[in-house]
């Protein structure tokens, strides 16, 4: 993340990198309607899919972040789907 007063540098890899943007090459451009809980269990689910799963701190606590991110989820989703029911009966 950086601040607002680097929202206005090019968006090429030199520009990117002078503010200290590149380390390995990406770029994720959101606005503020994104979840980070859906934005981290989208990348945590890639990580790992992606694994080898040959250590141990990899392969399970990988598996344990995405789950408590999913739980996380169906929280939100409970609590939106009961907001929803209370408020089309009164």
């Amino acid at each position: 993340m950086h601040p607002t007063s680097q929202l206005d540098i090019d968006i090429d890899y030199e520009s990117l990198k002078k503010v200290g943007a590149m380390r390995l090459g990406g770029l994720v451009v959101m606005d503020d309607g994104n979840c980070m809980v859906d934005v981290a269990k989208y990348f945590m689910d890639f990580i790992q899919k992606e694994s080898c799963g040959k250590c141990i701190p990899c392969r399970e606590g990988t598996r344990r972040m995405l789950e408590i991110l999913e739980g996380l989820s169906r929280s939100r989703r409970n609590e939106q789907q009961f907001e929803r029911s209370n408020g089309s009966a009164q």
